[in-house]
């Protein structure tokens, strides 16, 4: 009998491969986060860069915060079967309200507010894993650290507390408790914390350095401007160095 002969045949080479882009614009067309009413439109594509067709296709966005988002309804899926053919490419859109949180971390410090997206996929039949993509992309954060102060005082002759800017001064009788009100607020866009406050005594127009002693003087506190007394500045200053120590 003659000798059996082996078969000719060629070997298959399947290549998992993914591409994957991401693109990061605010929706103002403005240079920089600086509003908790920003949004910024994210857009990443994920493109079959391989010889086989891939499946179990998952996209996440990784935000700064630590935040993990699965992206879903891509468009251009050819066919609408999930499976991502050779040298398809899917592209999902979709969009992140700035939080105050945002604008506070400064991006992580380094000003960037960035975030990384991930993608994974199987070859179709063998079940064989591509290898994991990324791609970040980001937008600068700008922080706007601002006070505004405003000082007012009442008397026995007003009844109601109005600016004290005029040069004359407001009247008071001899026997009265003049009441001072100092409101400070954060006019900026970022969240402020250890507050400092100094108030100077002047003495019949001459200027001293004479500080006032809240402590001292019980003053009380509307930490939240709701018109509801929150508690004593020795409460709220408790090492007394004029220096709010809450952090709200």
């Amino acid at each position: 009998a003659p000798e059996p002969t082996p078969e000719d045949g060629l070997r298959v080479c399947p290549g998992h491969e993914l591409e994957i882009t991401k693109d990061a614009v605010l929706a103002d067309q403005g240079s920089c986060v600086d509003d908790v009413d920003d949004v910024i439109n994210y857009t990443v594509t994920v493109t079959n860069s391989g010889n086989v067709s891939l499946d179990n296709v998952v996209v996440t966005d990784s935000f700064e915060d630590g935040t993990d988002v699965i992206l879903g309804a891509p468009t251009g899926d050819v066919g609408a079967d999930n499976i991502l053919g050779v040298g398809e490419t899917w592209t999902y859109t979709y969009s992140h309200d700035v939080t105050q949180a945002d604008i506070d971390s400064n991006g992580g410090i380094n000003g960037l507010l960035d975030n990384t997206a991930t993608a994974t996929a199987a070859a179709v039949v063998s079940d064989e894993a591509a290898a994991e993509v990324t791609a970040d992309d980001s937008v600068a954060v700008c922080q706007d650290p601002a006070l505004t102060i405003e000082k007012s005082v009442m008397t026995d002759v007003n009844n109601a507390f109005v600016d004290a800017d005029d040069p004359q001064g407001i009247q008071a009788s001899l026997s009265t408790t003049v009441d001072f009100r100092v409101v400070v607020t954060n006019s900026g866009n970022v969240t402020l914390t250890a507050l400092s406050l100094a108030d100077m005594v002047d003495h019949n127009g001459a200027e001293s350095d004479e500080v006032v002693d809240y402590t001292a003087l019980n003053a009380q506190v509307d930490i939240d401007n709701d018109g509801f007394v929150d508690g004593a500045w020795s409460g709220f200053d408790t090492d007394a160095d004029g220096t709010i120590d809450d952090a709200d």
